[in-house]
């Protein structure tokens, strides 16, 4: 309480002060503007511009002078105790405070968010020269680096894939160590274009349509559609001018190898023989199983005479 009424008097005497001054200003100003009347009054040749001077004169001694008899019906107020100016001032001078705070925080929330947009304009400047640079240096390596990765993946290319690429058609291949490796004999027409590859004991078959491609993985003789993804457009790519047309082959047909035991022609007693009664792959074979017209060798033509008499005394 005694702190709050020692403020008091503290803002009663900085008000009365203020007041004070304000008088001597105004008291200042109306003598500037007395002095200046009487000049111009005593002047013999009044022109346009000095009335209008005197006016402005004659304005400002009369508002000087209003301004002054409020000062001091103010003293004259606070003298009597009545305190309702000072706090409408104190008021007034609050509620500025709160609004010069107000906008300094605005200010600084703005410059704040401008510093942060400014950072990120130049962090983002800065990783576009970054990300430029590194692309514009990967472009000059990069061809060297494929390229020895696709001379390892060939000098290190299974001898058994080497085997099965020589019967291969052009549309179906190995993925080797990020390199697709196609067969050599002529594609087989209206066929996907199909790869495979091994990682960690798991065959991928991709097969690569014109519309789609479908992604399978074959573990422990299941085989199972793990991805399928659709083209948003399809490309017909055409033939270039002056190129040749893409020579296919007819899909082979698939043999059942379950009747090559019985494959003879007219044979009655042998497995692969023609008229062959006896043997199994003679023609007019009477006893033989691998001669013409042998009636007792097996691999002659007309051989009754030359072959050797038996000794049939040991059988008697």
């Amino acid at each position: 309480m005694l702190l709050s009424k020692m403020k008091m008097n503290k803002e009663i005497i900085s008000f009365k002060n203020s007041i004070i001054v304000n008088i001597k200003t105004q008291e200042a100003v109306k003598s500037r503007a007395s002095t200046t009347i009487r000049k111009f009054k005593t002047t013999q040749d009044v022109t346009v511009a000095n009335r209008v001077a005197m006016e402005r004169a004659e304005k400002q001694l009369n508002d000087a002078e209003e301004k002054i008899n409020n000062y001091n019906e103010s003293l004259r107020r606070i003298a009597c105790g009545d305190l309702s100016e000072l706090h409408e001032v104190l008021q007034k001078s609050k509620e500025m405070t709160l609004e010069f705070h107000d906008h300094e925080s605005e200010l600084a929330h703005k410059k704040a968010k401008a510093t942060v947009a400014g950072k990120k304009r130049k962090d983002a400047t800065y990783k576009k020269l970054r990300k430029e640079r590194r692309a514009h240096n990967w472009d000059k390596k990069k061809h060297g680096i494929y390229y020895r990765k696709y001379l390892k993946a060939v000098d290190t290319l299974p001898d058994y894939m080497k085997d099965n690429l020589k019967t291969m058609p052009n549309n179906k291949g190995y993925r080797w160590r990020g390199v697709g490796f196609y067969g050599q004999q002529k594609p087989i027409k209206d066929e996907p274009l199909i790869l495979f590859e091994k990682r960690r004991g798991v065959l991928k078959i991709c097969k690569y349509f014109n519309d789609r491609h479908e992604i399978y993985e074959k573990k422990d003789g299941t085989t199972t559609l793990v991805e399928k993804e659709y083209k948003k457009k399809v490309f017909n790519i055409p033939i270039p001018p002056g190129g040749t047309p893409i020579e296919y082959d007819t899909a082979p047909q698939r043999h059942n190898n379950r009747g090559r035991r019985n494959n003879g022609r007219q044979n009655r007693d042998g497995r692969n023989g023609r008229q062959n009664r006896d043997g199994r792959n003679g023609r007019q074979n009477s006893d033989g199983r691998n001669g013409r017209q042998n009636s007792d060798g097996r691999n002659g033509r007309q051989n009754r005479n030359k072959s050797k008499s038996r000794n049939l005394t040991g059988w008697s």
